[in-house]
């Protein structure tokens, strides 16, 4: 597709050829590393969705967070919580209790199984993270945290009607 920019370009003179293959590049980096870590996270019969929603619960105060808590700080809708916490909870990693204050209402409880699975995972996860990065400087690092928080600014560009 790359090759076919300049094609593109030529076609459409309104197109920035560099700024297309850029975004290209963007698209294709992220498809990739959605299916490294779609691998690297099935090795732990995990999602990550789930990883996302144990990490949450580890950060919390008393390691517990209502499913709309979860739901906002994961960036999914109250069905793919509910979805994600069913499987969670049949791993033992989560349990649901009934809020203390409000007993209409559930809160999700981290696991002393979920901790210890986290704390088995964690030091591979990180190490790979580390490893994935290790061709920058932490200069190269630095300027590369800059550029993708502009894109991810500049995105909202793309919603708009």
């Amino acid at each position: 597709m790359l090759e076919s920019v300049d094609e593109v370009a030529r076609q459409y003179p309104q197109i920035d050829a560099e700024v297309f293959r850029t975004y290209l590049m963007l698209r294709r980096t992220q498809h990739r590393l959605d299916r490294a870590l779609e691998s690297h996270f099935a090795r732990y019969d995990l999602s990550f969705g789930r990883f996302m929603v144990m990490v949450h619960l580890a950060k919390a105060d008393g390691h517990s967070l209502t499913p709309a808590e979860l739901s906002q700080r994961c960036g999914v809708t109250r069905a793919t919580i509910t979805g994600l916490l069913d499987a969670l909870e049949s791993s033992q990693f989560v349990a649901r209790e009934s809020d203390p204050d409000d007993g209409r209402s559930v809160v999700i409880h981290l696991t002393t199984t979920g901790k210890r699975f986290l704390d088995k995972l964690l030091p591979d996860h990180f190490g790979r993270l580390t490893a994935l990065m290790k061709g920058f400087t932490r200069g190269q690092l630095k300027d590369f945290q800059k550029m993708l928080s502009t894109v991810a600014e500049s995105a909202a560009g793309l919603e708009v009607p």
